[in-house]
């Protein structure tokens, strides 16, 4: 006779971690926008959109609608080796005919792009022409204000003349400087 109290598979840790992007039209004739962060137990996960600087500022880019979670599953991360985050809004969060729905995100401190849609507020600079959504799943409760500070104040060291792909590069440095 099998015991009924295991023994049980182990729940499988994540190597990585997952956004998914859903729209869902509602009752009252509008369209929501979501996306879903599947992130490692004990591990952040910060979203941030990278974007043109307002036309007073003496910097080229500046950091839009960043948001942040954590969870540790209250301790129990063997039983629960993830958990999942969601971001709902009235604009898109992503852009529809060039990203794909779904993105798997490396662990660790690189910033990655999950969407190239730029937010880009009125009266913002014209000239730049890159920018996009990006994730960090870092593990630990790693966001702070003095971390907000040293991430703005690296994009804003980027200049307006950046080539397709240099952003992302830049980014990843600021990942090495946390290290």
């Amino acid at each position: 006779m099998d015991d009924v109290h295991g023994p049980w598979p182990k729940p499988k840790k994540l190597s990585k971690g997952k956004v998914v992007y859903w729209t869902k039209d509602t009752t009252e004739g509008t369209t929501e926008y979501t996306r879903i962060f599947t992130v490692p137990c004990a591990y952040g996960v910060l979203a941030f959109n990278i974007g043109p600087a307002p036309q007073y500022a003496p910097y080229a880019y500046e950091i839009y609608q960043d948001a942040y979670a954590f969870s540790d599953n209250g301790g129990l991360c063997p039983l629960y080796p993830s958990w999942k985050a969601s971001q709902t809004s009235d604009f898109v969060l992503w852009n529809p005919q060039t990203d794909a729905n779904e993105h798997e995100v490396k662990l660790g401190d690189t910033e990655q792009l999950i969407s190239t849609r730029v937010v880009q507020p009125p009266h913002s600079k014209a000239n730049v022409a890159h920018g996009g959504d990006f994730v960090i799943m870092r593990k630990g409760n790693f966001y702070s204000p003095q971390y907000f500070r040293q991430l703005q104040e690296h994009v804003h060291s980027f200049p307006p003349d950046l080539l397709p792909g240099e952003l992302e590069r830049r980014l990843q440095e600021f990942g090495k400087i946390q290290d």
